[in-house]
């Protein structure tokens, strides 16, 4: 805990100024809370944040306000270093959206992530973006904001647990049959019916390498003809080989830790009644190990 205690002093230093009642204390309002792509908004229950690793991004929009003129925000790390040891190393790389004009450019260094309001700010809107860099024992965002001549700043903090893995992850959050997106079994697969020649099967998948750089995906078919199999709404800009995708592999560039695909699978034979579809992860880890998660798939034989 010492370096959340060390970087506890920097507002105190920041926000000296004259006390005033304590019924001026400004205010931080969380009102939207996005993880990476996903919809859901965390703003009121941030203990029910996913657990992070390295890349992943966080969008946090901040509604300020104070009962007198708002004078100093600032948006910091808060972390226990792993095993005792000090880390040099960035937790976060952070980026603040403001109104320039109601922030003075003179005494504002939001590269530091910290603003000084013009005169007669009493509102303001923030959007802060921030990608895990670092991984942590423990870990937090932490936001002060103060009013003028208020010595003590307002404080809101944000836990967050990160995840310290060598092994990748998939996590399939969709999974659709033919063009039907109002039932998805990403969470009950074996509710799947039964599968017949012409069938589509949609898989949208997370792919993360928890803090290490993704190197490979593999998807394929257990008889590799039963289904045609093809990778399909990704992110062309993170491919080093896009001919490898015609045979079911993705091989990833260089510093990419996570994305999403989708794979669409279609049955082209049920000379078998039962089958699997695998995923293999592999990311540039120290133990080289990768994930592997296969689906079973039961098909009607015509």
């Amino acid at each position: 805990m010492k370096k959340l205690l060390l970087l506890a002093l920097l507002p105190a230093l920041l926000f000296a100024g004259c006390d005033v009642s304590s019924d001026d204390m400004p205010t931080i309002n969380i009102v939207k809370f996005y993880v990476n792509d996903d919809q859901t908004n965390y703003f009121d229950k941030t203990d029910k944040l996913p657990v992070l690793a390295v890349g992943d991004e966080l969008t946090i929009e901040l509604a300020l306000e104070g009962k007198v003129d708002l004078s100093r925000f600032a948006v910091q790390e808060g972390r226990e270093p792993m095993d005792d040891e000090e880390q040099e190393d960035k937790l976060f790389a952070i980026n603040i959206e403001f109104n320039e004009n109601e922030v003075s450019n003179t005494i504002s260094k939001p590269e530091e992530g910290t603003l000084a309001f013009k005169d007669g700010v009493r509102r303001a809107n923030l959007k802060i973006k921030t990608t895990i860099t670092d991984i942590a024992d423990s870990a937090a965002i932490l936001f002060y904001l103060s009013s003028k001549g208020h010595s003590e700043a307002a404080k809101t903090e944000i836990a967050l647990k990160l995840l310290n893995s060598d092994t990748p992850s998939i996590v399939i959050t969709e999974l659709y049959l033919n063009n039907n997106e109002k039932d998805n079994y990403c969470d009950t697969p074996e509710e799947l019916p039964v599968l017949n020649i012409g069938d589509e099967l949609y898989f949208r998948i997370r792919l993360s390498g928890n803090g290490y750089h993704l190197n490979s995906f593999l998807v394929y078919e257990k008889e590799n003809e039963l289904f045609s199999i093809e990778i399909t709404e990704y992110d062309e800009d993170i491919i080093s080989a896009v001919e490898d995708i015609k045979k079911g592999i993705f091989s990833f560039k260089n510093n990419v830790f996570r994305t999403s695909l989708t794979v669409k699978a279609k049955v082209t034979s049920v000379t078998s009644i039962k089958t699997l579809i695998s995923f293999e992860l592999f990311s540039q880890s120290s133990n080289k190990e990768g994930t592997k998660r296969t689906m079973d798939l039961v098909l009607e034989r015509g």
